[in-house]
């Protein structure tokens, strides 16, 4: 059995990333629209796109998960024409592709890290011990 205290954890900027993105679910819904974790993954959105557009392997790589996405993104439109409530619908369209653009980054953040596994749990678990204090009072 290796000792997991001896290794040095190599880490980059995405294993970073996924760490933050874990620790920011502790907000919860606090901000209501501007949850801590919808701000970063909408300031993360232009980052992606660049890569995505220079990155020829990205795409072709998950393409069918980025058709999936579109066609998500297509119903969403489509579904506008049968809703009531025009301001509702607006702001459900709004967070579908917020939330259509967190799950491709983080599939774009795994897909870099170095070892996206260690730093998601390490993000759960601090998040985790984070949270305890407010459970307790």
């Amino acid at each position: 059995m290796r000792n997991l205290f001896t290794n040095k954890l190599h880490i980059n900027k995405y294993d970073i990333l996924l760490f933050i993105m874990m620790m920011m679910m502790i907000g919860g819904n606090l901000g209501g629209f501007f949850q801590p974790i919808r701000l970063l993954f909408i300031g993360l959105a232009p980052v992606l796109a660049y890569e995505w557009f220079h990155d020829a392997t990205l795409r072709q790589k998950y393409r069918l998960e980025y058709i999936f996405l579109a066609l998500w993104v297509i119903y969403a439109t489509i579904s506008l024409i049968w809703r009531k409530d025009s301001i509702e619908c607006l702001k459900l369209f709004i967070h579908l592709c917020i939330y259509v653009t967190c799950f491709v980054e983080i599939l774009w953040l795994c897909m870099r890290a170095k070892r996206p596994l260690e730093s998601i749990t390490l993000g759960w678990l601090a998040m985790f011990a984070c949270s305890i204090p407010i459970a307790i009072w």
